[in-house]
């Protein structure tokens, strides 16, 4: 079983505490007014009936295969409630070998600096799987940036700072890979095309997950076939098996799979930024951040995490041991296992953005949970890819601060990646308080002084 989180391997313990330190500088210097009433002021701007609106409008199938008439349609909304604001939009274009279609990430550009500061990221996605209509995953997200974008438009002649509102095109994967392994299925008569159909889910996820997530850190085509045969399947399957390796492998080309996989757009966004110039001071991405449930059991976590550590977080004695408190923060949470909380993903470079979070979710009481990991990229793809699964990824492997916002996912939310993941299953109240924290963390971000590194 892996172990996690390490002890803070990528860094020395200087530098753990000087990152710390700078954070504290930065409390007593800029994170103060988040507990005065302006700051409160602010996060009660957030609209829950605009998050409602937006996503209403929204969720629907979003895919470049298999609707790329609504996905574009999706763009243009961005676009357009961008341009209601009064925010400047750019269309960052990209396209790919073997499609024929152009990609766009959409970018609200808002720059109260005269470009003497970095810029400072909200963040989402705007398509969906083929088959889902996705209001959770992941309009919800895209709901929040616009919302947050809002209010500070509108509060622009009181802030400062470089703020780019994002959503990203192709979070959820390369249309070529897809089309070519949508073919696979009937080939060998294992899916038809609604891709789960014939092949036992059960089976698919002893594969796909533990086996794939080997395949995305090591590329080890030999380790992973050796896996996939000791499993009991048909000749089938096997080479189904075999074929969908061989093709995933063919378009990471030996390389680690943000960009190549999936998170195209966010990939791209970053390689932009690099070939400009342009420096990014920090990034909070949104993705899947409506879904709540107050039964036992409802909140699941990936395997290697210690879960008895994230309990012992929530217990006000315990929590201040120096090992539990550099891993894992909760606030407002008492039960691990109800899925009733914000999570929070943090990587060894991100500690202050996600400090201010967490100084956020208390103010406005949002209840959170942050998995610290201690971990690089490269040690997170290495040993917890399951991390890296969202737009955030891309970020932390150019060493650029960044938290990753969830409710918890496919580990809490029962429609995820299905047909049923519509508005009716969305806590807005909920949402409502994860824009407030993200808007005022943004703020905070942006008008800071000291860099957070």
């Amino acid at each position: 079983m892996i172990q996690y989180p390490h002890v803070l391997e990528e860094e020395t313990k200087e530098q753990y505490l000087n990152k710390n330190q700078t954070h504290q500088n930065l409390g007593d210097k800029k994170m103060n007014p988040i507990y005065k009433s302006t700051q409160i002021t602010l996060s009660n701007q957030i609209d829950e009936n605009r998050l409602y609106d937006h996503i209403f409008n929204l969720q629907g199938i979003k895919h470049p295969l298999t609707a790329p008439e609504a996905l574009e349609k999706g763009r243009n909304y961005i676009k357009s409630e961008f341009e209601k604001i009064g925010i400047e939009v750019i269309e960052e274009s990209f396209e790919l070998e073997g499609c024929d279609l152009i990609f766009k990430n959409i970018i609200g550009v808002l720059d109260l600096s005269d470009g003497t500061e970095d810029e400072v990221i909200v963040s989402g996605h705007h398509d969906t799987v083929f088959d889902a209509p996705g209001a959770n995953d992941n309009a919800s997200a895209c709901a929040a940036v616009l919302e947050v974008a809002r209010v500070i438009y509108e509060n622009k002649d009181t802030l400062s700072g470089n703020y780019r509102f994002i959503t990203f095109d192709l979070e959820e994967g390369h249309p070529v890979l897809d089309s070519a392994i949508w073919e696979l299925g009937p080939k060998y008569n294992v899916r038809d095309r609604n891709y789960f159909t014939k092949l036992a889910y059960k089976k698919n996820h002893e594969i796909l997950y533990p086996f794939l997530y080997m395949l995305k850190a090591h590329n080890d085509r030999d380790k992973v076939m050796a896996k996939v045969h000791e499993l009991e399947m048909d000749d089938n399957e096997r080479e189904y098996y075999t074929e969908l390796i061989d093709h995933l492998l063919a378009f990471a080309k030996g390389k680690d799979w943000p960009g190549r996989i999936y998170l195209l757009g966010s990939a791209h966004y970053v390689a932009q930024a690099k070939l400009e110039n342009r420096k990014i001071k920090g990034i909070i991405n949104l993705d899947t951040v409506a879904y709540t449930s107050e039964s036992k059991n409802s909140q699941t976590y990936p395997k290697g995490l210690p879960v008895i550590l994230l309990k012992i977080a929530t217990m006000p004695i315990l929590r201040s041991i120096p090992f539990i408190s550099k891993r894992f923060k909760a606030t407002g949470v008492k039960d691990v296992t109800v899925g009733n909380f914000a999570s929070l993903l943090v990587d060894a470079n991100s500690i202050g953005e996600a400090d201010i979070f967490f100084d956020s979710s208390k103010l406005i009481g949002l209840k959170a949970i942050g998995i610290y990991s201690g971990m690089n990229y490269e040690t997170l793809r290495m040993k917890m890819p399951d991390l890296l699964r969202a737009d955030h990824a891309p970020f932390w492997r150019d060493i650029i601060p960044g938290i990753f916002i969830s409710d918890g996912a496919n580990f809490r939310y029962p429609y995820y990646h299905n047909g049923a993941d519509d508005i009716t299953h969305l806590n807005f109240d909920f949402l409502k308080k994860v824009t407030q924290a993200s808007l005022l963390t943004l703020i905070a971000m942006a008008e800071n002084e000291v860099s957070l590194r």
